[in-house]
Order: C-alpha cells, then sequence, then structure tokens
C-alpha cells in the first residue's frame, strides 16, 4: 500500500497557506528532511519517501505549525539526508495555526495498533470530540484517522509563537487527559508544542512489521468542517484560566508578535550569532544568544544575551 496523492495534496492544502514555509521530515534509522514552498512539489516527494518504491518507505511528518521563511534556503523545495536534531525548532515557528490532539491506543511501542486497540482510541476520541463541540463549536474542529488511532486538530487564528500561547495549549491537552484518558486509550499531553510534528495524512503509517491482525494502515481526513473557522481563543482560554494551582505567563513573545524579541532585532541589524536553549532550576525555558562584542575586541569569548520564558531579558559580556 502506498500514499494517495490526492489526499495528501488535499491535507496540504488544509493545512497550509500560499507562501507558506513548511518542514517536511521522515524519522527513522536516518533523517529525512527539507523545505517547501512548492506544495504540489512537496505532495509528490512526500509520497515518493512513502511508497515501496523507495527503501525503505518513509513515515512521512510535517510540521504542523508554518516556519521561519529563512528556513527554505536549508534545502528547498526538496528533501536529503541529515544530522539528527537539525529540524524545525520551537522558536523556528512562524504562527501558532493548529493544535493537535492525539487519541492513541495504549500498545506496546513501535508496533501498529489492532483492530480493538484502534477502535478503543476512536471511541475515545468520539467522546473528546462530542464535549470540544459543545465548548468551542465545531467549525473549527478536524477529524483524521491517524492510521492508529484518532486525531482532532484545532484550527487556531494563527496566533503568536508565545509563552503564554503554548500555556493554553498544553493546560488544554493535560485538561482533556484528566477527563478522557482510559485504560484502554488516551490523550497525549506532550503535543502542544509549536514545532510539533505530525504524520501527514493520504501517507501509510508504518510501526514494525505488517503482520495480520497489526497491519500497516493509511491515514486520512475524516471531517473538515464547511467552512473552517478559527477558534473563539476567549473561549478556549476560560476552558483552562484559571487552571487549578498554576497561572499563564506575561504575554511576552518567544518567536512572533508584539514585543522585543531578540532574535529579530539581531536579523534586522544583519548580526551574527548562535542561539541555544535551556531550562532553569525553576523550570522556565530561556534562549541565549552568542555573538561578537559589541563593546570590545580586547576579548575572544564575545557577548550573550538572555531572553526567558517570561519575557525577562539579561546580557553579558
Amino acid at each position: 500500500m502506498d500514499a494517495q496523492l490526492s489526499e495528501v495534496k488535499r491535507s496540504l492544502q488544509l493545512l497550509f497557506r500560499d507562501g507558506d514555509t513548511v518542514e517536511l521530515r521522515c524519522v527513522g534509522d536516518r533523517t529525512i528532511g527539507g523545505y517547501y514552498r512548492d506544495i504540489a512539489m512537496l505532495a509528490q516527494d512526500a509520497a515518493t519517501l512513502n511508497s515501496e518504491s523507495f527503501n525503505p518507505p518513509q513515515n512521512v511528518y510535517v510540521c504542523l505549525n508554518p516556519v521561519n521563511p529563512h528556513l527554505y534556503a536549508r534545502k528547498a523545495d526538496s528533501f536529503c539526508y541529515s544530522k539528527k536534531g537539525t529540524g524545525v525548532k520551537d522558536q523556528d515557528v512562524a504562527c501558532r495555526r493548529w493544535l493537535l490532539i492525539d487519541v492513541d491506543p495504549v500498545r506496546p511501542s513501535g508496533v501498529s495498533a489492532t483492530a480493538t486497540q484502534k477502535q478503543a482510541a476512536i471511541e475515545l476520541a468520539k467522546q473528546v470530540y462530542a464535549w470540544l463541540q459543545d465548548q468551542l463549536d465545531g467549525a473549527c474542529l478536524v477529524c483524521a484517522d491517524s492510521g492508529n488511532g484518532a486525531h482532532i486538530l484545532i484550527r487556531l487564528p494563527d496566533l503568536p509563537n508565545s509563552a503564554d500561547v503554548a500555556w493554553y495549549c498544553d493546560h488544554l491537552l493535560q485538561l482533556l487527559s484528566d477527563r478522557s484518558s482510559n485504560d484502554q486509550a488516551k490523550i497525549d499531553t506532550t503535543t502542544s508544542n509549536a514545532a510539533r510534528i505530525c504524520g501527514l495524512y493520504g501517507c501509510v503509517k508504518r510501526k514494525g512489521s505488517d503482520v495480520p491482525g497489526q497491519p500497516h494502515r493509511l491515514s486520512r481526513l475524516l471531517h473538515v468542517p464547511d467552512p473552517l473557522q478559527p477558534v473563539d481563543w476567549a473561549r478556549l482560554t476560560a476552558l483552562v484560566d484559571p487552571y487549578p494551582g498554576d497561572q499563564p505567563p506575561a504575554s511576552q513573545p518567544s518567536g512572533t508578535g508584539e514585543g522585543w524579541q531578540i532574535e529579530r532585532l539581531l536579523q534586522d541589524r544583519q548580526i551574527e550569532y548562535t542561539a541555544s536553549e535551556d531550562t532553569s532550576n525553576s523550570g522556565e525555558r530561556w534562549r541565549k544568544y552568542e555573538m561578537p562584542c559589541p563593546f570590545s575586541t580586547e576579548h575572544s569569548d564575545g557577548f550573550a544575551m538572555f531572553q526567558w520564558q517570561s519575557g525577562a531579558i539579561a546580557a553579558k559580556c
């Protein structure tokens, strides 16, 4: 069984807009990646990679959110083998357009689901969809068969890639899991990050060997509202605000949107830099930007600026 090109194209046209930069990624023994603006070329390459004629056939993923257009130059409208860990990071995402709710059956890792296991995930997804439809309106909810389980995609209103948006996405998934996950199927609470990759619909999902009772299956879109409308963000945030024992961070952007952004400042001024990311002992994420010292050439260890998830900024020479 190979990918269905028409379904792959339909999925890409749903997920992305003209002009978006889209990351393709295949994760396995070797990583394959590419960056596309030509949706037709992306669909064709995805179908090729997922086919039996490609040795070995690949599970094909895309970053659900459009990425920094500068990344297009890494490998434009084509794919190649790349080093593990060189794909899109959260800070590379241009905006938050989709939140993935991944409903998976409980089973051993690395194998396809049985029919009974997959049905357990579908039943749980139906419950989650019904609740979200009541709370948010179904016009923002896309449903898909992931191959081994079910996906519900919430269409966001192209939100900034900011700490507070990430907080609400993360806490909504936790709320849904607390309400609905059971012994047979669960909601993955780790899919809220901005750079989340998702199996491309229309491609075959291959986990382990294709054996009777646990076959490789085609993923596909099941339901797309007509018209599809972005979620009312205020209604979504009201579901988790305030979340027990926790509060959203101050509304400070980490990649796009309003406010002072170190990365954009450096890019606008064509200052060369390297960036890294870590988490403090308190659990707050921060980014470090290292560059030549603007004040002195007498030392070689350079200059660094830091920006925390809360928006706080520091620098050292």
